[in-house]
């Protein structure tokens, strides 16, 4: 709902309709008198709600911003480009740094700190080539341990599948069913 109005005593009156639940409940438990003009009930509303409140990211942030044991060079980029556009403004400078200071030791990090690189795009710019090569030289990437795990689990279904027998019961003169050595066996 939108109040086309300057009054802030109806902007106080409306507020309330757009409350639920646990703000609803603060609200209606406000003492009477307390609420005085609207910059007082926006003030007492963001100080309960404080920890509600989703916050800007900065920099900081970004220096938490760790490579994983198991992480690929991919998902590390990936990951931090992705908190990287979270943050206005962010110096290229930061950038760089909090991307060194957070990736395992590597080729990649060597062959940056070898070529003596300072810009985050330049940083970027290598990184794109270690995983174009790592792609060349490993085409299935991680993939490979997925797909190990799909075939183990896909073998241990058919195991399963296999050792199981038919119903016991009248399987009447039904031809696909055979005994061979007291066992049913399915043609």
């Amino acid at each position: 709902m939108s109040v086309q109005t300057g009054c802030e005593a109806l902007w106080c009156k409306f507020f309330q309709t757009t409350l639920k639940e646990i703000a609803l409940n603060w609200f209606t438990e406000l003492p009477s008198g307390v609420i005085t003009n609207f910059a007082v009930l926006e003030a007492l509303f963001n100080q309960h709600f404080v920890a509600a409140r989703k916050f800007r990211k900065t920099s900081i942030h970004l220096m938490a911003c760790k490579q994983g044991e198991h992480e690929s060079l991919r998902e590390n980029i990936k990951r931090f480009n992705a908190e990287s556009l979270e943050i206005p403004n962010l110096e290229d400078s930061v950038a760089f740094a909090a991307l060194m200071s957070g990736l395992k030791p590597s080729k990649f990090k060597f062959d940056i700190l070898n070529a003596e690189v300072t810009s985050f795009s330049e940083a970027m710019a290598r990184a794109k080539k270690h995983i174009s090569a790592a792609d060349i030289v490993n085409p299935t990437g991680g993939q490979k341990r997925v797909d190990k795990r799909k075939a183990e689990s896909t073998r241990e279904k058919n195991n399963n599948n296999n050792n199981k027998k038919p119903c016991d019961g009248d399987n009447g003169e039904d031809p696909r069913y055979r005994v061979i050595e007291g066992r049913y066996s399915w043609q």
